[in-house]
């Protein structure tokens, strides 16, 4: 049961990964009011360790 779970998981990931609009919404992570907003949350979170 686990091998055919994992086999059903891993052919979707290998499916989604061949499709090549998943790398365009990597684009916003270069937008500079995300970028602001990411390094924001990172600080807060180094902050609470």
């Amino acid at each position: 049961m686990k091998q055919l779970l994992k086999g059903e998981a891993a052919k979707a990931i290998r499916a989604n990964l061949d499709r090549p609009d998943w790398k365009e919404s990597l684009h916003a992570f270069f937008s500079e009011d995300v970028r602001a907003t990411l390094e924001f949350v990172q600080a807060s979170m180094d902050a609470k360790s």
